[in-house]
């Protein structure tokens, strides 16, 4: 998992970060690799996104969906992407589309 990583079975990635990141859980500054990164997140429970760029690895709360809006090219954290776990994603369309079922 290199800095041009598009993505694999476990985790998918935005080109840049996502607006709504959600509520940090850990930050670890510097430079820091995508495999230390995702390392990091493994280990604590509620994290469920990455923020990961040139400054740092910033673990998030939030459950990502693919195809959610990104900060737009040129502005402050564009150099940054978005990593988030399928599963995550996964299981939360599922329960959208629950919750969506339920109120029809």
């Amino acid at each position: 998992r290199g800095a041009d990583f598009q993505g694999d079975a476990e985790w998918g990635a935005t080109p840049r970060v996502v607006l709504q990141e959600g509520e940090s859980v850990g930050d670890f500054y510097g430079s820091v690799s995508l495999n230390d990164c995702i390392s990091h997140c493994d280990r604590v429970p509620r994290c469920m996104s990455i923020a990961h760029g040139p400054h740092g690895c910033h673990l998030k709360a939030r459950c990502v969906q693919p195809g959610e809006d990104m900060v737009p090219p040129g502005e402050q954290g564009a150099d940054y992407r978005t990593l988030f776990r399928r599963s995550c994603s996964l299981s939360s369309t599922k329960e959208n589309r629950y919750m969506e079922e339920m109120q029809n």
